[in-house]
């Protein structure tokens, strides 16, 4: 089983829990660190990525909707076309992520860090707005369509 379908199955067992009313099962320890993994594309809605390391991956066009990303490192991540509705993603790392038409409506993004982010397109939580004085780095890409 490869880590993508290892990681699908644990996004699906999040569902069946959520919807029995339980919570949702921890990540596996060996599924906590999957740096530059790709899953461009993978069905993770709902998925507990608690401090998960997911450095360098590609999550092109994947569905985190409610996802739990909390303290989550994503730095370097490719979140093209992402949907992260409704995700929670407090104190994660996507310091020089990749979130050009990301869908962040509904995200918690509490201590979330986006410093030199790629922020093309993306939507943001009503109320959400990048602050420069802390995020100073984080800007629209002028070069994403080369």
């Amino acid at each position: 089983m490869t880590i993508r379908d290892r990681i699908e199955s644990h996004a699906a067992e999040c569902r069946t829990a959520m919807a029995r009313g339980e919570g949702r099962p921890d990540l596996p320890e060996d599924l906590r660190s999957i740096v530059g993994a790709n899953l461009d594309g993978a069905n993770l809605d709902f998925a507990s990525l608690v401090g998960a390391s997911l450095v360098g991956a590609s999550l092109v066009g994947a569905n985190l909707d409610g996802a739990k990303l909390d303290r989550a490192r994503l730095y370097g991540a490719r979140l093209v076309g992402a949907s992260l509705v409704g995700a929670s993603l407090v104190d994660a790392r996507l310091d020089d992520a990749r979130l050009d038409g990301a869908n962040l409506t509904d995200a918690n993004l509490d201590r979330a860090s986006l410093v030199r982010a790629i922020l093309d397109n993306v939507r943001l939580p009503t109320g959400v707005a990048i602050v420069p004085a802390v995020h100073a780095a984080a800007r629209p890409n002028k070069e994403a369509g080369k």
